[in-house]
């Protein structure tokens, strides 16, 4: 955290002495700090030190943020240390930090095209082929066919503290989160 103060600071005199300086220096910032965003390796655990990232990432020129590919790639790194909850609290921080960047610094549509020029994307839940067909011919049959019947209650609804049960397109998520995943307890060495 006293680095990034330090590193902030740094900025703000480069800044007001040498534009030209302070770009550049900027650029090495960002570069070094995102893969160390996404890796989980800064602190992003307390309120000063999500400040202090604040600081760095608001004290650098925005044309570090053009084009939005290095922000976008470290906001969907898939982090692999989110079985503590200190890793889920740093992937959050930083997942808030690149948001606030990514709005301030770009337009969605922008956002958006890169996204999808990137082929990045958030979707979880994979589509199996079999159900893509099934669910066409279910929709031509239906439409060639009497009008669709009213849904039937089908009994007493499901508790939402009960599990669903694991279907086809269930089975092939993937939880990035491990919450779906049974809740097991740590194995603790007992002495007798």
């Amino acid at each position: 955290m006293v680095v990034l103060k330090l590193v902030s600071l740094v900025l703000g005199a480069t800044r007001e002495a040498n534009r030209d300086r302070w770009r550049k220096l900027s650029r090495q910032v960002i570069d070094t700090l995102l893969p160390f965003i996404s890796k989980l390796q800064v602190n992003l655990d307390s309120e000063e030190s999500l400040s202090a990232v604040e600081e760095v990432i608001n004290g650098v020129c925005a044309s570090v943020y053009r084009p939005v590919d290095c922000v976008l790639k470290a906001l969907f790194t898939s982090p692999c240390e989110l079985e503590t909850t200190l890793g889920v609290e740093r992937w959050v921080g930083g997942v808030v930090l690149l948001l606030r960047a990514l709005i301030t610094h770009s337009t969605s549509e922008l956002i958006l095209a890169r996204l999808e020029e990137l082929g990045l994307s958030m979707d979880y839940v994979h589509t199996d082929s079999t159900t893509d067909t099934t669910t066409t011919t279910t929709a031509t049959t239906t439409a060639t066919a009497s009008p669709p019947a009213p849904p039937q209650h089908q009994g007493p609804q499901r508790p939402a503290s009960l599990p669903l049960p694991i279907t086809e397109a269930s089975a092939s998520f993937r939880d990035p989160l491990n919450v779906t995943q049974p809740e097991t307890l740590p194995q603790v060495a007992m002495a007798r």
